[in-house]
């Protein structure tokens, strides 16, 4: 309803960050599994989140009219009944013309296909060959995986940025400004010809499938991509690619004691993107965000937690520092004085607001300036995502303010059960080195009530998911959560 590449940046997100590990660890299974203990099994994101990229991927088969045509057919034979998914990519096969029997492994296989892509260009012929394999790792009573039927949407572009299609020697459809490959084998070879130069890449648009990607992108590659790719999906997801790598390049050789120094075109880059006026607003603040620890430990041989923590803290503050002047404009230029509104304009200059706040509150123990922004912010607030915002930007310091503000929202939101979860889990995610006596303190606290799931999952369920202090080398994270399943 506002902005579709946001929205589709933010479903992707939390497929990634927490689709993917389910479909790596024991409990993996199919978008539609065979056999189930009790119907509860079926609350899953595979079944959920993952189930709902299928249908996507179909729609990107197919292409929308013929979607169309094929839900039409759907409803046609079987409204009212209950139905498979067999009947309705029958449906979607029938009304197509698409033979979509290897698609249907989507269903039957659980796991996350990886791909490796491989590119080739000879200046002479002008031929540019892309390659790209796929392999499915496996999972509990799936040792062996077939290839899956992947739709696979791609851009090349120009050193300008513009796309460009060359002659393509496979049968193939576009989407837009974009080529449909459609992978079905082990290993396919894409060829390109007519090209006058070496085009710039621009792989799984729209995340078109529910893979990952081994290394293809260098850190001067993602940074173009952020500044150029008509496809904001992958705009926003280059600058997202390009954060990681600095966070995990740095989390390898982390102490704490050395203060290494952050890539000159790394911070050009979030420089860049944090002041294109020319983009959308909502967009910017996405692509700011630093990923997550509990995705980026994904890409961790072994998972030292202290040290993830402290190398995103790092840039994140390094960022902060660097970007001062910048960020304060930022949020100056779009802290308009108005009437709430839910327009797109509105919610991306909130967005792009708050995200500014939220790095400069890096230095705010130390800043009083960013502390009267918070403070007036908070006080002026006319909505909740504005005073929420300041919330969860000052709960991961230790000062005065943390602890008033914390209180005044309790007293005017007490009665508001849905706001109370939210104030539960702020404070259960922060990063403050108390927060785990916090934590304890709330599990007492009158409001918080075990016999209560939503209060549950808003303190414990949130702590669970803090990366940082939930690991800690002490153990009280376990024995807390523990103690708590006991009960």
């Amino acid at each position: 309803m506002n902005s579709r590449a946001v929205q589709r940046i933010k479903d992707v997100r939390i497929l990634k960050q927490f689709q993917f590990p389910e479909d790596e660890g024991p409990m993996a299974h199919p978008v539609r599994p065979s056999s189930y203990m009790e119907i509860n099994n079926f609350y899953t994101v595979t079944i959920y989140n993952k189930g709902a990229e299928v249908v996507r991927m179909i729609h990107t088969l197919l292409g929308p009219e013929k979607f169309r045509d094929g839900m039409d057919l759907y409803f046609k034979r079987h409204d009212g009944q209950a139905v498979t998914c067999d009947d309705f990519v029958a449906a979607m096969s029938d009304a197509s013309g698409r033979d979509l029997r290897q698609f249907k492994r989507w269903y039957a296989q659980s796991g996350t296909p990886r791909l490796v892509v491989s590119e080739q260009y000879n200046q002479d012929s002008g031929e540019y060959q892309l390659c790209v394999s796929q392999r499915t790792p496996e999972t509990p009573g799936q040792p062996r995986k077939e290839p899956f039927h992947i739709p696979i949407l791609i851009g090349l572009l120009d050193e300008t940025g513009d796309d460009i299609i060359g002659k393509i020697s496979f049968p193939h459809e576009l989407r837009d400004k974009n080529v449909l490959l459609e992978l079905k084998e082990e290993q396919q070879k894409f060829v390109f010809r007519g090209l006058k130069q070496k085009p710039r890449l621009s792989f799984l648009r729209n995340f078109s499938a529910p893979v990952k990607i081994d290394s293809l992108y260098s850190r001067e590659e993602l940074g173009f991509l952020m500044s150029h790719d008509s496809d904001l999906y992958n705009r926003a997801d280059a600058a997202s690619n390009l954060s990681e790598s600095v966070i995990l390049d740095l989390a390898e050789r982390f102490s704490g004691q050395n203060r290494p120094v952050l890539d000159t075109f790394y911070v050009e880059a979030m420089r860049k993107n944090l002041v294109d006026r020319h983009a959308d607003k909502a967009l910017r603040s996405l692509a700011l965000q630093l990923p997550a620890e509990t995705y980026l430990k994904q890409a961790m041989k072994v998972v030292d937690p202290d040290s993830l923590h402290g190398a995103r803290q790092f840039v994140k503050k390094e960022l902060a520092r660097l970007l001062r002047l910048d960020l304060l404009a930022i949020y100056q230029e779009n802290n308009l004085v108005e009437p709430y509104q839910i327009l797109p304009s509105a919610v991306g200059r909130r967005s792009l607001k708050n995200i500014c706040l939220n790095y400069l509150s890096c230095a705010a123990e130390s800043d009083h300036e960013i502390l009267d922004l918070c403070l007036k912010q908070y006080e002026q607030a006319d909505n909740m995502t504005d005073k929420v915002a300041v919330l969860g930007t000052i709960v991961h310091l230790q000062i005065p303010l943390r602890s008033e503000l914390l209180a005044d929202f309790e007293n005017t939101f007490g009665n508001d059960p849905l706001l109370m979860d939210k104030w539960f889990s702020l404070q259960a995610a922060s990063s403050a080195a108390d927060t785990f006596a916090t934590v304890q303190a709330l599990t007492g606290h009158h409001l918080f009530s075990l016999k209560n799931p939503n209060k549950v999952r808003s303190l414990v369920g949130a702590f669970s998911q803090n990366h940082f202090h939930f690991h800690n080398l002490s153990g009280n994270g376990y024995r807390y959560l523990a103690d708590i399943i006991v009960e």
